[in-house]
């Protein structure tokens, strides 16, 4: 597996570096339709964190949010997954939280990102907030009622914890 961290060795990160590594690892664990709707929704975040005047880092983990939960192999654990591919272990670990583990209840998925402390966990928040905003606009124009009002109490929950 090719490895492309996210880090210039001075333990910055690059926003191309990121969207690089959600672009190769959609393509090579999604089929053609699956991996376009996952880079179209990643840039939709990304564009998101922008509009929300995120840093460079929150951009990186806007277009990373979704990679682990849908692209790690089913052989492997995700923080061995996450390893694989981001070295930056700030955004590994904002990523890892923003990982809504298979049989996880959304509810607690939600009151593990709200509580955890520190930056990795406010960069979490601000990047799932921004996710969220982007979900319900979807839903907007769309019969999902019931999947907007989850998403809204779910904001409302991390707009809390931001206050």
């Amino acid at each position: 597996m090719q490895h492309i961290g996210i880090s210039n060795g001075f333990g910055d990160i690059t926003v191309m570096d990121a969207r690089e590594i959600m672009k190769r690892e959609a393509h090579d664990k999604l089929g053609k339709k699956q991996a376009v709707n996952f880079i179209r929704h990643s840039t939709d975040v990304y564009q998101e964190a922008i509009r929300m005047r995120g840093d460079k880092t929150h951009k990186s983990i806007a277009l990373l949010h979704d990679v682990i939960e849908d692209c790690c192999p089913p052989n492997m654990e995700p923080d061995a997954y996450a390893k694989s591919i981001i070295e930056d272990d700030d955004i590994r670990e904002a990523v890892l939280l923003l990982t809504r583990l298979k049989g996880q209840p959304y509810a607690n998925y939600i009151e593990k990102i709200a509580t955890e402390v520190g930056e990795v966990g406010d960069m979490a928040r601000f990047v799932k907030q921004c996710d969220l905003q982007v979900n319900l606009r979807r839903c907007v124009n769309s019969e999902r009622k019931s999947l907007a009002k989850r998403y809204e109490k779910a904001l409302r929950r991390l707009e809390t914890v931001a206050a």
